[in-house]
């Protein structure tokens, strides 16, 4: 999984045999926004303390992935976030939204 400084600004999301890049780009983080009904702060802040369930998880899922490129199919991604249990998906989604609030180099790490 990327580091929160990885340059290309991606994370990677691994969900059974399915491997997606997720990219916090401008346009995912305002639908993230209004789908959730509250700001990122207020988001990242819940699931950091463990408040959060399938829906926010899906929701950031779905795009985040979209922003990095990648096409599927609701239930398909669902049905693989549920398969890959819920908690376990806490560690992705934070570094997708230590990325969000904090940024990323752009540059390569010499």
């Amino acid at each position: 999984m990327a580091a929160p400084d990885d340059p290309k600004g991606e994370v990677e999301l691994v969900l059974g045999s399915t491997s997606l890049v997720m990219r916090p780009t401008f346009e995912a983080q305002r639908k993230i926004q209004r789908e959730l009904g509250e700001g990122l702060m207020a988001i990242a802040d819940r699931i950091f303390r463990g408040d959060y369930g399938v829906e926010e998880v899906f929701v950031i899922c779905k795009h985040g992935v979209a922003a990095g490129g990648s096409v599927i199919d609701d239930d398909v991604l669902g049905d693989l976030i549920v398969r890959r249990g819920l908690r376990s998906m806490t560690e992705p989604i934070l570094v997708f939204l230590s990325m969000v609030l904090g940024g990323w180099s752009d540059t390569e790490k010499k």
